[in-house]
């Protein structure tokens, strides 16, 4: 579960990507100021540095970006140097609805990506981003300003297709010396908007066995939130079957 919170993070990071190339896209600022800008966008959002060999931006039907060989650091106290890595991102959100400040996520997908979520000696997370941003912009914002933890006053959120393929997870717990990974991760998530069920289908392979799974979240914005929500589970394996 861990890891779809996590999922919800990674997606508002690239989200708030596409959206400062809308703010500035019309002072006609070029790709690698543009490319600067989102990368300190995400600095202020998460404390972390997000980093890519390539970016391609669309504007036109729909405003997207494309990165290649993606990083996203972890904390210096982590064991692993990124949080995330990915081969390829493809973020699209239609421009319209943007301009209604209704936040239509038209594609997300992530491409190979690797997911490193770690728990310190001292019990500090990975995916606790808070704990990596200065005093000042813990600050409390102010009325009408974004936060890292909510979307800008106004706006909604709808999405279209959301795809992980060829993903690999890795979870270490220095605290009580365990660790688990899983690899060949392919999930497909259906969410209309953020008050609607989430519903992922996907497959992964788990100590060399491929496991079949489903999930839905039936309010995903306080589940995102660290609040509890009804749902259902259900796992497959050639030796099992759960729900």
């Amino acid at each position: 579960m861990k890891f779809i919170k996590k999922l919800f993070w990674i997606l508002f990071i690239f989200i708030a990507i596409d959206a400062t190339a809308m703010l500035v896209l019309p002072q006609v600022i070029p790709t690698d100021k543009i490319a600067a800008a989102a990368k300190e966008q995400v600095l202020q959002l998460t404390g972390r540095d997000l980093d890519f060999s390539s970016v391609n931006f669309v504007f036109w039907p729909n405003i997207g970006v494309e990165l290649k060989q993606v990083t996203f650091s972890n904390p210096n106290w982590a064991g692993e140097k990124h949080m995330v890595s990915l081969g390829k991102v493809d973020v699209a959100l239609e421009l319209m609805p943007l301009l209604q400040r209704h936040i239509v996520v038209k594609r997300f997908i992530l491409n190979e990506p690797v997911i490193n979520l770690e728990i310190g000696e001292d019990g500090r997370r990975n995916w606790d981003f808070m704990n990596n941003i200065s005093t000042a912009d813990k600050a409390p914002a102010k009325p009408g300003t974004a936060s890292a933890s909510a979307m800008p006053e106004g706006f909604d959120l709808q999405f279209g297709d959301i795809k992980i393929s060829k993903g690999k997870l890795n979870f270490a717990d220095t605290q009580k010396k365990t660790s688990f990974g899983a690899e060949d991760i392919d999930v497909e998530a259906k969410l209309p908007d953020l008050k609607s069920a989430l519903q992922l289908d996907g497959s992964l392979t788990y100590r060399k066995k491929r496991v079949s799974l489903s999930l839905t979240v039936e309010k995903p914005l306080e589940f995102s939130q660290g609040k509890t929500s009804p749902g259902r589970f259900s796992l497959k394996t050639d030796d099992l079957a759960a729900k």
